[in-house]
């Protein structure tokens, strides 16, 4: 079997068979409580599905994960949101795209898990008019940094599905300075070879690196998010583009490519 098709098969068997109990065991827990249960049931799953699909995850280096802190990654495969989630822990709580645009159970673990979904461009408005704003979606956020959970944020806005890394959007830089929380870079290699169908004998093996750690500028709070102050807006916007170029070095040259000069609006 391909190995995108049998990840995707044991993450539909295990989520089907388990959903039910798991929402009946999380009914005699607080929100909060049975949000983080559900996410360590998820972690389960997904290690579970990988290892039967036989997909193993490395890490090149190893970080603290004490803090409350934004991970920010590239995104080159639709699994990269499973395998990080797995990764980081039931602490973390990923923001993601539209709840509806996801296959129907997927969308209910999610909600499960206490993701954050998020409304990113007028085609989402129109298709997913009951998902959060961008600005309820950023200050639920800060809520749960400031609860002490950490956050799992892909700036490019979407899957990745071309080889190249797009323009990053600066909504990770603004709950950044608006949490006072850290951010830390997550590069991810190989995910789009082995997250694949296209060849039955290929590559097995993601390689996660933490990068660099960007501290935010003190004395900020929440009216950065949306803040029409231009000196600010540049600060944001150097650090997003410091973000970026955090990543690109630890990726092959040719992911920088024309793409990166074209605007993306899609996104937070």
């Amino acid at each position: 079997m391909f190995r995108l098709s049998a990840v995707k098969f044991y993450l539909a068997l295990l989520t089907f068979t388990t959903y039910i109990p798991v929402w009946i065991i999380s009914r005699f827990y607080k929100r909060h409580e049975a949000e983080y249960f559900f996410r360590v049931c998820s972690i389960k799953i997904i290690r579970t599905a990988f290892y039967l699909s036989r997909v193993q995850v490395v890490t090149s280096n190893n970080i603290f994960l004490d803090d409350s802190t934004v991970f920010v990654s590239n995104h080159p495969s639709e699994m990269d949101g499973f395998l990080l989630q797995a990764l980081l822990g039931p602490n973390v709580i990923p923001l993601v795209a539209p709840l509806k645009q996801f296959p129907m159970i997927i969308a209910l673990w999610l909600k499960g898990m206490g993701a954050i979904d998020v409304i990113r461009d007028e085609i989402d408005h129109k298709l997913y008019p009951k998902s959060n704003s961008k600005y309820e979606a950023l200050h639920k956020s800060i809520k749960a940094l400031k609860r002490g959970n950490s956050l799992l944020v892909f700036p490019e806005g979407h899957a990745e599905l071309i080889e190249a890394l797009y323009r990053f959007h600066t909504g990770a830089v603004r709950i950044s300075y608006a949490s006072q929380c850290a951010i830390q870079t997550i590069i991810l290699k190989d995910a789009h070879k082995v997250f694949s169908d296209t060849f039955k004998f290929g590559n097995r093996v993601v390689t996660v690196e933490f990068g660099r750690c960007v501290l935010p500028e003190e004395g900020f709070n929440e009216h950065v998010l949306f803040t029409t102050d231009e000196k600010v807006r540049e600060k944001i916007n150097k650090v997003t583009i410091e973000l970026e170029d955090e990543v690109l070095k630890h990726l092959p040259v040719k992911l920088i490519n024309e793409q990166r000069k074209e605007s993306n609006d899609t996104g937070v």
